[in-house]
């Protein structure tokens, strides 16, 4: 119920349709110099509407994409974007990064053998055997 003396400003109407569900997701990926803000938007289904930018330009890249789910959304305008930077830049790496999936990255990592340092070596940057 509204304020005494005002009527409530919604209504029900019986037979409309069900309410719309706007899902946006965003992703901050920072390092170093470079901070970008990665959006996807579900216009419906599964076409998404993305947009990445940063700090002094909010339209850096956008587009659209039909996928599934929206860590799938989000994924997939990463790597579309990172095309746009050159190999090996901060930026790349930031997009490349997010946009591979969990398995590929944790499948990475525990393929690097590991080193045999103590904290105090590795703080001080030194290896030993």
């Amino acid at each position: 119920m509204g304020p005494p003396g005002r009527e409530d400003v919604s209504t029900r109407v019986e037979g409309a349709a069900p309410p719309v569900i706007l899902i946006t997701a965003k992703a901050t990926l920072a390092a170093g110099t470079a901070c970008f803000m990665l959006t996807v938007t579900e216009e419906s289904g599964n076409l998404w509407r993305y947009n990445l930018s940063e700090q002094k330009n909010s339209r850096v890249a956008y587009g659209k994409i039909i996928v599934p789910g929206y860590m799938a959304a989000l994924r997939r305008a990463a790597e579309i974007c990172a095309d746009g930077y050159q190999p090996g830049s901060i930026e790349r790496g930031l997009l490349d990064a997010f946009a591979q999936d969990g398995t590929q990255a944790n499948a990475r990592r525990s393929s690097v053998p590991p080193t045999n340092t103590s904290r105090r070596d590795q703080r001080q940057g030194r290896m030993t055997d």
